[in-house]
């Protein structure tokens, strides 16, 4: 609607809808300046509000209309439904270490996950349908055993996008006949995907670990409500298939609002006003927390590249965790808070050798002189240091700020 004017229009709500069945929001881009108006039974977009705020549209302008029978639409088809997947048998497809999948704008075009089927020589896309109802089958494409995204827009937050496509994959052997086919459904956001029913079903995953399993792509999950206390373990294809689950970082409480998912080039990650997880991968990145309390996730030492990432707004309410075993932490007493025994600080420190003059045991120490976090593989034995993270000029780091923690596959 071009010229909706608050106070002199209304709108009708008709067919038993209410007020109390819609969402009303700030759209986001190019909808930036408008109202979204959804129905939150269907999961429709009913009506777009050009021009208007949504702080200005509350029940006063909606009332009950009752439409001439001649006017009634026909019963429309059912929204499309996120299908479960089913756990694949005999020679149907499967993705390679997850059930579901995740993805939105933000990530980078190509692969998203691998296929397997037992005998097939070929997998190709049956169909693909967003939420929406349309098909979205040229956005997705199989090169070999890979699944690949070709048009990452498709899963865009605004209100042209979908939160989630289901895609029918068929296996085929090498005469082309088909062996099975399985339906997938790519999530736009992670919480979405662990409240599927085939993460709840307590079905065994094909690689056979029997772990409900979301494979998480590279982007910036910035809408979540994500349980801390969730069990299901998250795997991260872009981080060498690196799996996380919630529940085993203790330290975060609540829910987690943001997952800012890197890759192995730089990159430049910036969080929102709430608690945000990050796990920046390979390379040198610009990870800026926001608001809230921020978590940052080391998962080997090649994260940070040679000079270590940036973290631009760390304070006092943050923590920067740390995988056990690559970091070899595995001694009685390593899990949880860094012990003040591995933990050390001085000033113009040796990037060589930070720990020179401390213990064997030490394995972090801080410059307070740059702001520069070290990892020291060997305590203060010749060589051995590399720079993990540069901090605020200023900031007061200790112990308490670094947590170890196991990933999933080495618990």
């Amino acid at each position: 609607m071009l010229d909706f004017q608050n106070g002199q229009d209304f709108i009708g709500l008709a067919e038993g809808l209410s007020f109390a069945d819609l969402e009303i929001t700030q759209g986001t881009g190019e909808n930036a300046n408008d109202v979204i108006i959804e129905d939150t039974l269907q999961g429709n977009v009913l009506l777009v509000l050009e021009n208007v705020n949504s702080q200005e549209i509350d029940e006063t302008d909606f009332i009950n209309v009752e439409l001439p029978e001649e006017l009634i639409a026909p019963t429309p088809t059912p929204t499309p439904t996120p299908t479960p997947t089913p756990t694949p048998t005999g020679n149907d497809p499967s993705l390679v270490g997850a059930e579901v999948l995740v993805a939105n704008s933000s990530t980078p075009i190509g692969n998203l996950a691998q296929l397997t089927g037992t005998g097939a020589s070929s997998f190709t896309i049956n169909n693909a349908t967003g939420n929406t109802g349309q098909d979205v089958s040229a956005d997705f494409e199989i090169i070999g055993s890979n699944l690949r995204l070709v048009n990452s827009s498709v899963l865009d937050s605004g209100i042209s996008g979908n939160s989630f496509v289901n895609l029918t994959i068929a296996s085929r052997d090498a005469e082309e006949s088909t062996l099975g086919t399985t339906q997938f459904t790519v999530y736009r956001d992670i919480d979405d995907a662990i409240r599927d029913r085939a993460i709840d079903d307590n079905s065994d995953i094909s690689d056979g670990t029997g772990q409900d399993t979301v494979l998480v792509a590279s982007g910036t999950y910035d809408d979540e409500n994500l349980p801390s206390s969730s069990t299901t373990t998250l795997r991260f294809s872009s981080l060498n298939q690196f799996t996380l689950i919630p529940n085993d970082l203790p330290e975060i409480a609540g829910n987690i609002d943001g997952v800012l998912v890197g890759t192995s080039s730089v990159d430049n990650l910036t969080g929102g006003s709430d608690n945000d997880l990050f796990l920046g991968g390979g390379d040198a990145d610009i990870l800026t927390g926001g608001g809230g309390e921020n978590y940052f996730i080391f998962t080997n030492l090649l994260d940070g590249g040679d000079d270590g990432d940036r973290i631009d707004d760390f304070t006092a309410d943050d923590l920067i965790f740390v995988e056990a075993t690559a970091f070899s932490l595995t001694e009685t007493g390593d899990r949880g808070t860094l012990r003040t025994t591995r933990f050390a600080e001085g000033n113009d420190l040796d990037p060589a050798n930070p720990a020179d003059g401390t213990t064997d045991d030490i394995r972090f120490v801080y410059d307070n002189s740059n702001a520069l976090l070290y990892f020291d593989s060997n305590g203060d034995n010749a060589g051995g240091g590399r720079p993990m993270a540069s901090l605020p000029d200023g900031f007061d780091l200790t112990n308490d700020n670094i947590v170890v923690f196991p990933e999933t596959a080495n618990v």
